[in-house]
């Protein structure tokens, strides 16, 4: 039941994600590589109570890639670059590129230096929501008479005509 409206809601998902990754050192330990790729399929149905009718009933696929490198420059000190690319049915293709510089003075402690783009994927509902959103225009008249009455706010809205304060 969604509270502002006292409408019904329904919402059937389901989702399968699957996604793989490995890694390799190279140059002894100085390096190590990892790369990896994702799949997302996501269906929903709520039979027009949280989509709007024309966005409702739908199946959308994501698929992502993505690469990392780290180079161990001096002991303490490595540098990190990644890259990852997100694609999808709702959405144009996304390149999110990394960087970074870690250094580690003693074991378990870090400082991280890092510049990336990043790129969050867009959730159904706030991309197609259609909910109803209660009576309509609520009635504030009397939160404005008490703010009126106020005296640190009441002459600071001395030249706002009354009722126009929250349209």
């Amino acid at each position: 039941m969604r509270l502002a409206s006292g409408t019904r809601l329904h919402n059937s998902e389901s989702v399968f994600h699957l996604e793989g990754r490995t890694s390799r050192a190279f140059a002894g330990d100085a390096g190590r590589v990892v790369v990896g790729v994702s799949v997302q399929s996501n269906n929903v149905d709520s039979k027009g109570t949280v989509l709007g009718p024309a966005n409702d009933d739908r199946s959308d696929q994501y698929y992502g890639a993505f690469a990392q490198v780290e180079w161990r420059v001096l002991g303490p000190l490595r540098l990190v670059g990644a890259l990852r690319v997100d694609d999808s049915n709702l959405h144009p293709a996304q390149l999110t590129p990394k960087g970074a510089i870690v250094f580690t003075p003693v074991q378990n402690h870090a400082l991280r230096l890092t510049v990336n783009r990043a790129f969050l994927t867009p959730s159904l509902t706030s991309l197609f929501s259609a909910a109803p959103a209660g009576p309509g225009v609520q009635n504030l008249s009397a939160i404005e008479a008490q703010l009126r009455a106020d005296s640190a706010v009441g002459p600071a809205l001395a030249a706002v005509p009354t009722g126009t304060l929250f349209t």
